[in-house]
């Protein structure tokens, strides 16, 4: 503040500190923010646009008011300087003072762009740690279990159980690795969606069957409520979105715990809402919870799991079906509630499924691919299942793969 009387800074910084003054409603600032340039006055008392309440604390005769500006857009605040006497501007002056204010815009720009890079540095740091971690686990369990299995010791019950760990953690492995492909697809635009007239009640019902039946929601309640409501999407896409809402829901409700799956229609959206009553989202984090590499903080044991790209993955899949994908939470320990909502098919009637042919001939069968472990494995597979594969195969001259079949 310049006044011309520093014995009075003192007074009035402590007048600043008491007393608050409104921003919203003030008619000088407004002015300067929507006109993105400075505003003045050399007549405090008799100008319009001055706060009579304002002026009795800070009695004053001239004023400038400069927004602080990025690239002709206001950002941040103002530079306000005062005069206890009457004084005009002059464009200099304003000048001057506009450019020092411009310059803090851009001191202020630069620290948001340094923050968000460090923020998002610090974020795949913690990714990659995270996914080590949850790599290394269904790996070690892979190994152990192979390693018994050679065993000359092993009896069939055993043998059995172990072929059982291999199979969840070899799934488990493979859908860290599909849904880090998909979100490496989606962020790229590379998602094609097949899509046509679906029942969203229907294919959340499997959802929730398949949940059922893999034992992932054992020691929790999970109420199913669904009316049919037709939309037109990518069935397998909508799939993943509604598992990774109830992976979420599970993943973060103890025991004891409640999830609630309702589809509905509301005007013209179909809604499918998936709640709990598990640890719930802090405030702060909720903004974030779609983010790519956003985690909220994680135990030491790491109990939760998960990578926490699910979310993202999911956001993105409903922005390409042209829906919207919302989170609300009370706060820590209230529980999290996931709504998704895409557009009602005109139509309102979904085809029927197609028939796929069966058969159970054998055939034989031509593998190319240059991964001599997978290309053997496939072979083995392939020959179990009665089919005929030439012996060695054929490797591929690239990174493709495939099996060429003859009857």
């Amino acid at each position: 503040m310049a006044n011309g009387r520093l014995s009075r800074a003192p007074d009035m910084l402590d007048a600043f500190r008491r007393i608050p003054i409104p921003i919203k409603g003030h008619r000088a600032i407004e002015e300067a923010w929507v006109h993105r340039r400075a505003v003045w006055t050399d007549d405090m008392p008799r100008d319009p646009r001055v706060d009579p309440e304002t002026f009795r604390h800070f009695p004053h005769q001239s004023d400038l008011f400069v927004p602080i500006r990025v690239k002709d857009r206001p950002v941040g605040g103002f530079f306000v300087i005062w005069w206890t006497a009457r004084r005009s501007v002059t464009e200099w002056e304003i000048s001057l003072v506009q450019g020092i204010s411009d310059l803090a815009g851009i001191f202020l720009e630069n620290a948001q762009l340094y923050r968000e890079a460090a923020d998002a540095n610090r974020a795949k740091d913690e990714f990659l740690a995270t996914l080590s971690h949850e790599l290394r686990n269904p790996l070690g369990a892979i190994v152990n279990a192979v390693a018994a299995l050679d065993h000359e010791a092993v009896g069939e019950d055993r043998a059995v159980r172990l072929r059982q760990i291999i199979h969840r953690q070899t799934h488990h492995l493979t859908r860290l690795v599909d849904d880090l492909l998909d979100v490496a697809r989606a962020t790229t635009g590379k998602i094609a969606l097949t899509r046509h007239p679906v029942d969203l009640g229907d294919v959340a019902g499997a959802c929730v069957r398949s949940l059922r039946e893999s034992g992932r929601a054992d020691g929790r309640q999970v109420t199913f409520r669904v009316e049919s409501v037709i939309v037109n999407a990518d069935p397998t896409r909508l799939a993943q979105i509604i598992t990774n809402l109830l992976d979420n829901a599970v993943k973060f409700t103890p025991s004891g715990g409640s999830v609630d799956v309702d589809v509905l229609r509301e005007g013209q959206e179909g809604v499918i809402r998936v709640s709990d009553s598990g640890i719930g989202i802090d405030p702060e984090m909720l903004p974030r919870v779609f983010d790519l590499f956003a985690q909220a903080e994680q135990p030491l044991d790491r109990s939760v799991g998960g990578l926490g790209i699910g979310l993202a993955l999911s956001r993105s899949l409903v922005d390409m079906h042209g829906g919207s994908i919302a989170a609300a939470s009370e706060g820590r320990g209230r529980g999290a509630q996931f709504t998704v909502r895409l557009p009602v098919e005109a139509t309102g009637t979904p085809p029927p499924a197609p028939t796929l042919p069966t058969s159970n001939r054998a055939r034989t069968i031509l593998i190319v691919e240059d991964n001599d472990d997978a290309r053997e494995s496939l072979r083995l597979l392939l020959e179990s299942l009665g089919h005929r594969v030439p012996r060695g195969g054929r490797r591929s001259s690239g990174r493709r793969a495939g099996a060429e079949s003859s009857a």
